[in-house]
């Protein structure tokens, strides 16, 4: 008889930063094209702010699962085209920035991301204190 062992698919990783950052760079050059012809992006933003959302809950979820605590605030790409610890601090969450280019559109999107991956993780350490 054969045993079959059930593996834990890995779970999400940085890669999923990559993934998001060149959704956003690829939206917003089409949006820029765009733009430029005179057509209104309310729609092109509308999405990528839509698939920001979803992509921080996710993410908040795996890393909440994995142990970490950490809240994010858009930062420009001139401040770094990187997401990196800032060493602040709120409350039990390392503060990290996440970038955004400067864009029509993409600074929102930044936002959408960060305040749904925020509100994620902060709903998933509440439940656990509270279980507690």
């Amino acid at each position: 008889m054969t045993t079959h062992y059930r593996t834990k698919p890995t779970r999400f990783s940085w890669t999923f930063i990559a993934i998001g950052l060149l959704v956003i760079a690829n939206l917003f050059t089409i949006g820029e094209l765009l733009r430029v012809r005179g057509v209104k992006l309310s729609a092109v933003q509308s999405q990528l702010e839509r698939s920001q959302t979803r992509l921080g809950t996710t993410m908040a979820e795996a890393d909440f699962e994995r142990g970490e605590l950490r809240v994010y605030e858009p930062a420009p790409m001139s401040a770094g085209p990187a997401t990196v610890d800032t060493g602040m601090r709120d409350g039990s969450f390392e503060v990290w920035s996440w970038p955004y280019a400067e864009l029509a559109g993409s600074e929102a999107a930044a936002q959408a991301f960060a305040e749904a991956y925020n509100q994620k993780m902060r709903e998933l350490h509440e439940a656990t204190e509270l279980a507690e």
